[in-house]
């Protein structure tokens, strides 16, 4: 949301240099069209199927100008289009945060031309431009920010493998570190629930913990410390970052230490596999803890039953079918909202699989 917004402000910047020709520096009017043809790149990379924006940390419909009006803004000023046609499915080629499609990544010191920012290593061994041997299948990853998009066939899949931040004003983040959401066709899935509003009362605060979003809980704790209306305290780091591509899957594994302030010191390591026909989640936690759940949030649209603790049928309004399983946990369904706006809430349903030990396997079959 607030890229979009920055976005439309940088191209007022476009706009006014057009028409006040000789008053700003020909190269740095060139250095804006360039930062727009990437913010424009990012903004495609991180919007769902249905045209509008994944919801990680304060993002709100209706609050910027929608993708296709900054589009159209952008091209009535001559900025050239990122490659590609919007939020197209397969992987984006591009520099800095415009994202790299990719075969293989790997960050936490492994490979070469490693750079250290904050304590996270970043390695540069896969962070080359590759072509997609199938246009349906992707794997992008924003290294500034932190987000990757997955696509195989009908599936979207976005991931939040993100430090909190920016570190020194962190007040829109949200404690949702490894959270995701999954769209099948033009349909949203599985989502984070949002935000209805600002202001500092408690609901604000449950809106930014972790589980608002489809995150693991470690004793009932956030894996950051969100509190008042815009402020996070303690709060973890990604780990270990590993994305591979082959053929036949996409697959991306990341911790955070995000519990490790709590007494059992735990590290979350969560692994989402995407290929024809099913997305399979493990999470692993290491340390000592009493209790853990994995929050998935569906989407208002979205039927959900649950025939045991380890089963359940969700059915799609356009028909499609998804079968999930469970392994090392058991299920539940309760209430839940999901927020697409300012002041609005709508009701959906939530599934709560409670770890039975230290490991958790869920698959999402279509």
């Amino acid at each position: 949301m607030y890229h979009a917004l920055a976005f439309e402000d940088l191209l007022d910047l476009v706009n006014l240099a057009a028409a006040f020709r000789g008053r700003i520096d020909t190269a740095v009017v060139d250095s804006w069209r360039q930062t727009a043809i990437r913010m424009w790149r990012w903004l495609r990379v991180m919007t769902h199927p249905d045209g509008e924006l994944a919801f990680f940390n304060d993002t709100a419909i209706g609050v910027a100008p929608s993708n296709g009006e900054l589009e159209a803004y952008a091209l009535r000023l001559g900025i050239e289009a990122p490659e590609g046609e919007p939020f197209e499915r397969s992987g984006t080629s591009g520099q800095g945060d415009g994202g790299a499609s990719l075969d293989t990544l790997r960050t936490g010191g492994q490979g070469g031309g490693e750079a250290t920012f904050g304590g996270l290593r970043t390695g540069g061994d896969g962070a080359g431009s590759v072509e997609d041997a199938d246009p349906g299948a992707g794997l992008i990853h924003l290294p500034g920010s932190g987000y990757l998009r997955l696509s195989h066939g009908p599936a979207t899949l976005f991931l939040d493998c993100a430090r909190i931040g920016p570190d020194y004003l962190p007040g829109h983040a949200h404690a949702d570190q490894l959270s995701f959401e999954l769209s099948i066709g033009a349909r949203r899935v599985l989502v984070n629930t949002g935000i209805d509003r600002y202001g500092t009362d408690a609901e604000r605060v449950r809106q930014r913990g972790t589980a608002a979003h489809n995150c693991v809980v470690v004793d009932g704790q956030d894996s950051a410390e969100v509190w008042s209306g815009f402020r996070v305290a303690r709060r973890g780091y990604p780990l270990d970052l590993v994305a591979t591509k082959s053929e036949a899957s996409l697959e991306v594994a990341c911790s955070h230490t995000g519990y490790r302030r709590l007494p059992g010191r735990v590290v979350h390591r969560r692994r989402w596999r995407l290929e024809a026909g099913q997305l399979l989640i493990e999470d692993r936690l290491s340390g000592r803890f009493g209790q853990a759940e994995a929050w998935f949030h569906l989407h208002p649209d979205i039927v959900v039953k649950l025939d045991d603790p380890h089963k359940a049928r969700i059915s799609l309004p356009d028909g499609r079918l998804i079968g999930l399983s469970i392994e090392g946990g058991s299920a539940r369904l309760q209430p839940s909202q999901w927020r697409p706006g300012f002041g609005r809430s709508l009701d959906t349903q939530v599934v709560v699989v409670a770890l039975n030990d230290t490991g958790l396997t869920t698959i999402w079959r279509w």
